[in-house]
C-alpha cells in the first residue's frame, strides 16, 4: 500500500493527469501488493523449505568428499 501513496505524491508532485492507462496500473499494482501480503507466508514457508533442502545438500557433498578424500 505505501507504494501507491508514494505513486499518488509522486503524480501530484509531476502533475501528471490521471489517463485510463495510469489508473490501470495503479490497480495492477494493488492488485499485485495484494496477492503477495496474501500469499506472504507461504513464500515463507517456500523459501525456509529452500534453505533446508541446500543445507541438506550441502551436508552430504561435504560427507561424500571426506569419503573421497580418506
Amino acid at each position: 500500500m505505501r507504494s501507491l501513496l508514494c505513486l499518488g505524491r509522486l503524480i501530484a508532485l509531476f502533475g501528471i493527469e490521471r489517463s485510463s492507462a495510469l489508473l490501470g496500473m495503479e490497480r495492477d499494482i494493488e492488485k499485485y501488493l495484494n496477492y503477495l501480503i496474501a500469499n506472504q507466508d507461504f513464500f515463507q514457508q517456500a523459501i525456509s523449505t529452500i534453505r533446508w533442502r541446500v543445507a541438506i545438500e550441502q551436508v552430504e557433498l561435504n560427507r561424500e568428499q571426506e569419503e573421497r578424500e580418506c
